[in-house]
């Protein structure tokens, strides 16, 4: 009489990341995942009225995004609103849901402020309005390699490929 114990995998052998490391698809270390573009180049911006200030168009399709607006000081009375707009064709932009920063002061400038990206458009950029009198900032547009749509695929022949070889060896 022959017996098999047959026990069942709590967890494959390789998992996505390391199969997407291997193939090249991502770095195994985080700077190697990480770009920043600025959108609003740093400095002294002066007045600029009804989000006139437009940041330069960043492509984030496929990406984990963080976009940072990173605030310096403004000059007496002065503020800066910001917002992030997004376009698939770089022709036609619409406001983000949920995009806009809160508007730096003097009270409250010298100050970091982050917001996800989570939206479906290629690309992004950020555009602010510098009110009374000029501030220094700037805003930053952070992407990561996120998760593909090839994921799910992928994980399913990693476990198709582990099953393939335990019915082969026996």
């Amino acid at each position: 009489m022959n017996y098999k114990i047959i026990t069942p995998v709590a967890t494959e052998p390789v998992n996505i990341g390391e199969a997407k490391t291997h193939l090249r698809l991502v770095s195994d270390t985080f700077p190697g995942d990480v770009t920043t573009y600025q959108s609003i180049a740093p400095g002294l911006h002066t007045t600029a009225a009804s989000y006139s200030l437009v940041g330069a168009a960043v492509d984030v399709l496929g990406y984990t995004t963080l976009v940072s607006l990173n605030a310096g000081a403004c000059g007496t009375g002065g503020s800066v609103a910001a917002k992030i707009q997004q376009s698939d064709d770089t022709m036609i932009w619409e406001d983000f849901p949920g995009g806009a920063f809160t508007t730096v002061t003097e009270s409250s400038d010298n100050a970091v402020q982050e917001l996800a990206y989570s939206g479906t458009k290629q690309n992004i950029r950020v555009v602010a309005t510098v009110a009374t009198a000029s501030c220094s900032f700037s805003a930053d547009v952070v992407t990561k390699t996120g998760d593909s749509v090839e994921d799910t695929l992928s994980e399913a022949l990693i476990t198709a490929a582990r099953e393939y070889c335990e019915n082969f060896t026996g």
